[in-house]
């Protein structure tokens, strides 16, 4: 099955995400990404000095991070972003970080099938 064949294709209206509260929320918004469904919208926000995390729909990830940028959507369709944590960078998928931790990190890249 094709990621299109689950995609909603009835006519309508349907607001995924008020764009002024978002911005009215946060210090700073940054990358506006939809989900390949056209389902979400996630965003790289800023609540604070040195407080960053993804927004998806309006709702928060539930763990805030130093650094959150980059935000993607994997091929099976959760939101990765590369975030920092004690000053080392590491990808979290759909707000959960990996253990591992590097120096830098950039450019995530996935394979046809997801992973």
């Amino acid at each position: 099955m094709t990621a299109s064949e689950s995609w909603d294709w009835q006519a309508g209206k349907k607001v995924l995400a008020d764009l002024a509260q978002i911005r009215g929320s946060y210090s700073r918004v940054d990358e506006l990404i939809p989900s390949p469904d056209g389902q979400k919208l996630a965003a790289a926000v800023r609540k604070g000095e040195g407080e960053a995390t993804a927004c998806v729909n309006g709702e928060e990830w539930p763990e805030p991070f130093e650094l959150c940028w980059y935000l993607r959507y994997s091929p099976l369709g959760k939101l990765t972003a590369l975030v920092r944590i004690d000053d080392e960078w590491t990808l979290a998928v759909d707000g959960v970080p990996w253990e591992e931790r590097f120096e830098y990190a950039w450019d995530p890249v996935f394979s046809a099938d997801g992973k």
